[in-house]
């Protein structure tokens, strides 16, 4: 079944980099057009590393990471809470870091305008190997979506979901990251 699951990501990674390769360079932020300008909301594409060292640069604070995209429904409906969560706890220490697995930039863009994401939100690099960002992230993670993890102040996982995940459940494990010191 992993052997399965790890051809899958590597089939999947390799269509992905094909599309991507045809696509023009998106290392700047992303202008879908849109005249929103009132946060910064795509820092350019991200590999695992650049994902690990954000979560580096974020110790001390308690970190939601999520791994989405537009075309997941799961992703869709549950990306609301994730701004809803940041927005209530972010003076109490909680920030937020997003990976957008979308095909077509404009569209994880004109997302996160709408959603107001003024959290660190980035777009996954599809010129590397699938397999390595997902093992670089974390070798419990089969690569599905929506993907969520919880980092204490230490910078160490605390809690993980390959699905999606429950507003109050994710919500009390916030509370109980917080309020360690």
């Amino acid at each position: 079944m992993v052997n399965l699951r790890q051809n899958l990501l590597v089939f999947i990674s390799a269509f992905l980099c094909a599309i991507s390769c045809s696509e023009s360079d998106n290392s700047a932020r992303i202008d879908s057009g849109i005249e929103d300008k009132s946060f910064e909301y795509l820092i350019g594409e991200a590999d695992s590393q650049t994902v690990l060292d954000a979560l580096a640069d974020k110790k001390g604070k308690v970190v939601l990471l999520n791994m989405w995209a537009t075309w997941c429904a799961p992703c869709v409906e549950e990306f609301p809470d994730i701004v809803k969560l940041y927005n209530k706890f972010k003076d109490q220490g909680l920030d937020v870091i997003t990976v957008s697995h979308d095909f077509v930039p404009a569209l994880a863009d004109s997302f996160l305008i709408a959603q107001k994401a003024d959290f660190t939100n980035y777009l996954i690099d599809f010129n590397q190997d699938g397999h390595y960002f997902i093992v670089g992230i974390d070798e419990n993670w089969y690569g599905a979506l929506p993907a969520t993890w919880l980092f204490d102040r230490n910078g160490k996982s605390q809690f993980f979901v390959e699905e999606r995940f429950n507003s109050e459940e994710l919500e009390q494990k916030i509370l109980e990251m917080l309020e360690k010191q």
